[in-house]
């Protein structure tokens, strides 16, 4: 019996980022991507992928988002802002962030997530 799709979200597409988001789309999940090099995404949705302009409207499309970042000023970036992560409707979105940085940056993001109800 087959497992029901996850609409999925990898944010960062590096080699980690990339190897994670390839292995959800050979499992039949449904992908989206962002990073902000945009040009990395490319095998990814040559692969099924789905590329989305902004981390706000990854979110937006995905019930998990994976975030696999460089460092705190990455998450910072990618969570914050008008078009951040945390910028939109989010309650009850799981956020799984896989980033190696220091535990208060993790604590941090953590609390910012809970605040908009996310999970």
């Amino acid at each position: 019996m087959r497992e029901a799709c996850v609409k999925l979200g990898v944010v960062g597409i590096g080699r980690m980022g990339a190897a994670i988001a390839g292995r959800l789309l050979g499992l039949g999940h449904e992908v989206a991507v962002w990073n902000r090099t945009a040009e990395k995404a490319r095998a990814l949705a040559s692969a099924g992928a789905s590329v989305a302009a902004t981390p706000a409207a990854l979110a937006a499309r995905s019930e998990v988002v994976i975030s696999i970042l460089s460092n705190a000023e990455a998450i910072g970036r990618a969570y914050e802002g008008a078009d951040g992560l945390l910028s939109g409707e989010v309650s009850g979105k799981l956020f799984i962030e896989m980033s190696t940085v220091r535990p208060e940056t993790e604590r941090s993001l953590a609390g910012r997530s809970r605040r908009r109800a996310a999970r």
